[in-house]
């Protein structure tokens, strides 16, 4: 059965992939190509979400144009999020991705025709494995070397790349589609529900992708090393507490501490740190990685029928690292997934285990504005915490919940967790 190809493109260089795509198809590879492939407008999103899921590969066309081009970011965006191998041909000189390049197959084609271009392609593919074999060898940028992590870090699907020297970890991730959902809380549903969680709206949530698990101790190592963000704070455990388990009180929870345990959520970072974190990972792999808003943690987390829990409406403390249940500390990323604590996007560890850091200015009353509550360079504003934490009992781990902090301050039970895509809109 020949090889599916996706062809992302910008519509300005079309002229310029009609050869090149009809020069595969003639060497009998099966190309999504979007002149051709889409039956109208009406079906273009489904049909380009269709075109991704099914394709062995996808295939960007790097020019200025797409690069800044939506529908080729949405593209990239969604290909990444299912997983799919890359490679890109490079026809435009485009400024700016390094990054983006340095962890990617990809082809210098800025001085070929496209046949040429075509030709180095599919010798290109032959070293992927993904094509009969052939004797010419391409000349392309090695992909970027991978550095071991923990075994059960990579298991789950994070991993480590060396980009320009420098140590990074990808995590694997989910896609939460454009569309409606429910947010906030009723308390005729929830009767648990706080006045700041009430009425509740509906509200429209553009696409996007969020990290499967929160942000871990060996990812934020990544980037200490890399000096680009502080150490989290040192802080001491008290000893008259019944929050922590017996093991940890009248200890001092340090970074050194912390590093023991690299499978673990990050914690007492502020949200300073958080967003620096963030910009990092963003600079350093060429994607656009951020805290989520608010609206997009909640809708990540319940999906569209407004449910309590990301399982549902019915408190499972199994399910959950929470005070009521427990261990008296973090546990791994990924803990409860063999409860089935995962939300409906498969999204696990967003009820319990560590508060997750948001994007959005705490605003006390609903509906969430996104012109209010995103103003990155505020510095001092209180933001919005979300998910509860190891010390928090059942009640905080509602996904409706909203908690406060001053963005300066950390504590034992504050990580984060990250999204990439195009940030929302009011």
């Amino acid at each position: 059965m020949p090889l599916t190809l996706f062809i992302s493109h910008s519509s300005q260089d079309a002229a310029w992939c009609r050869p090149f795509v009809a020069a595969l198809r003639a060497a009998g590879y099966t190309c999504f190509f979007d002149e051709d492939s889409i039956p109208g407008s009406a079906a273009w999103v489904a049909s380009i979400e269709r075109g991704v899921q099914s394709c062995d590969l996808f295939l960007l066309i790097l020019t200025p144009a797409a690069w800044v081009s939506q529908w080729v970011q949405d593209e990239r965006q969604l290909a990444h999020a299912r997983r799919k191998p890359f490679l890109i041909i490079q026809h435009i000189d485009t400024p700016e991705v390094d990054g983006f390049l340095s962890i990617r197959q990809w082809i210098n084609a800025v001085s070929l025709d496209p046949i040429a271009a075509a030709q180095r392609a599919l010798t290109e593919m032959v070293r992927m494995e993904m094509a009969p074999t052939v004797s010419v060898p391409p000349s392309v940028a090695p992909a970027a070397p991978q550095f071991p992590l923990p075994s059960r870090l990579a298991r789950l699907g994070f991993r480590g790349y060396m980009m320009n020297g420098v140590e990074a970890i990808m995590p694997p991730i989910r896609v939460v589609p454009a569309g409606m959902f429910t947010m906030g809380s009723d308390k005729q549903r929830d009767p648990q529900a706080y006045g700041n969680e009430i009425p509740q709206y509906d509200i429209f949530v553009p696409a996007f992708q969020i990290s499967t698990y929160p942000l871990t101790v060996a990812e934020y190592a990544c980037a200490v090393k890399a000096g680009v963000v502080k150490e989290p704070q040192s802080i001491d455990i008290p000893n008259n507490v019944d929050w922590a388990a017996p093991e940890l009180r009248s200890t001092l929870l340090s970074w050194e501490v912390q590093q023991q345990r690299p499978d673990h959520p990050i914690v007492c970072i502020s949200w300073h740190q958080a967003k620096e974190y963030a910009a990092w990972l963003a600079h350093v792999t060429g994607e656009p990685w951020r805290l989520p808003t608010e609206a997009e943690w909640e809708k990540a987390a319940r999906g569209t029928d407004g449910r309590i829990y990301p399982w549902g409406d019915l408190w499972d403390m199994a399910r959950a690292n929470t005070l009521d249940g427990g261990p008296g500390t973090t546990t791994p990323v990924g803990n409860y997934m063999d409860k089935d604590d995962a939300s409906p996007y498969d999204v696990h560890d967003m009820a319990g285990n560590v508060w997750e850091w948001t994007s959005s200015i705490y605003q006390s009353r609903p509906p969430y504005r996104g012109d209010v509550a995103e103003k990155d360079a505020d510095a001092t504003s209180a933001r919005v915490l979300r998910g509860g934490s190891w010390i928090y009992d059942q009640l905080y781990a509602r996904v409706a919940f909203r908690h406060i902090n001053h963005p300066m301050r950390a504590n034992l039970g504050i990580g984060a967790r990250l999204v990439v895509s195009a940030k929302v809109e009011s």
